[in-house]
């Protein structure tokens, strides 16, 4: 909508949680009680008592059509809005270079954003995941899922990668770690250090999720499931649509961030698997040592 109505309509935002002194004086002068509130200030003012006040949450058709009526408001054009209400005659020169000017900056803002890939980076070290998610340098943002096994996964995955395709105009990487690879002390570490907690059910393969500010230690976290919510479609389905809600949000710039509780541990699935092989093939001798041929028995040992 603001690119839309470029030079007609200035459009503004005062965040609830992140109030500053200024905010606060508006607010107070502006008598904001509820949330969400929208004020259409007529061209020229900027007295709260003189706007129009929407104060139910609205729909994007909504907004787009209160949008459009101030954009058609008399005193309303796009040169009197990108020239301070300057009214007096230009020379065909000057308006042809105004005209083009105006059309430059209308083709940047309207040059369609190159799209990039959203496969999912599978992470196996601790190296590997500070280069592309937590110290990344092209500045996107890191969506880290947090694994709890990959057992009967794929059709979850399929549903996850179609919800990542619509992000693929977006600055956001997306990387994965499975704790059941890792120690349980590595992947505990891991939990702690992001202030995620893995949640169990059908779907407990994709434990959490969590966004990433690169460089900056920053992380916030996808909400919960709710419980008390129908599951429409299957988990699967719930899934992806929270998996959804918390991609707009990141987008939005509406997700909360908070520092990383501590620092990430160092791992390595290589190294362990090492061991994990190593300990499978010296367990057949361990058991005749001990009188104990049984297979089972000796995977149970393990």
């Amino acid at each position: 909508l603001s690119a839309k109505h470029f030079g007609q309509v200035a459009l503004g935002e005062i965040r609830k949680a992140e109030f500053s002194k200024m905010d606060s004086s508006f607010v107070a002068a502006a008598a904001i009680e509820t949330y969400p509130t929208l004020l259409v200030f007529p061209p020229g003012s900027s007295d709260p008592r003189e706007a129009e006040r929407f104060t139910s949450e609205l729909k994007p058709a909504a907004l787009a059509q209160i949008i459009e009526r101030a954009a058609l408001r008399p005193g309303v054009d796009s040169k009197s809005a990108e020239h301070g209400g300057d009214a007096a005659e230009e020379s065909p020169a000057s308006a042809q270079d105004a005209d083009s000017s105006t059309a430059d900056e209308q083709a940047r803002i309207f040059a369609q954003p190159k799209a990039h890939e959203t496969d999912v980076h599978e992470v196996r070290t601790s190296e590997e995941l500070d280069r592309v998610c937590v110290n990344r340098m092209d500045g996107a943002i890191c969506v880290l899922e947090l694994r709890s096994g990959s057992a009967n996964a794929e059709a979850l995955d399929a549903r996850l990668k179609e919800v990542r395709a619509k992000y693929r105009f977006d600055k956001l990487a997306f990387a994965r770690v499975d704790l059941a690879m890792l120690t349980s002390d590595a992947a505990e570490a891991i939990k702690s250090a992001l202030g995620v907690t893995v949640e169990s059910g059908a779907t407990s393969a994709v434990g959490a999720v969590c966004a990433v500010r690169p460089r900056k230690s920053r992380v916030a976290t996808m909400p919960p499931a709710d419980e008390a919510a129908p599951a429409h479609g299957g988990e699967e389905a719930q899934m992806a649509a929270r998996y959804e809600a918390f991609l707009d949000r990141v987008v939005g710039g509406d997700a909360r961030y908070h520092k990383f509780a501590n620092p990430l541990p160092a791992f390595s699935v290589e190294r362990l698997q090492e061991h994990v092989d190593a300990d499978k093939a010296s367990a057949p001798e361990q058991c005749s040592a001990e009188g104990d041929v049984d297979a089972g028995s000796c995977r149970a040992d393990l």
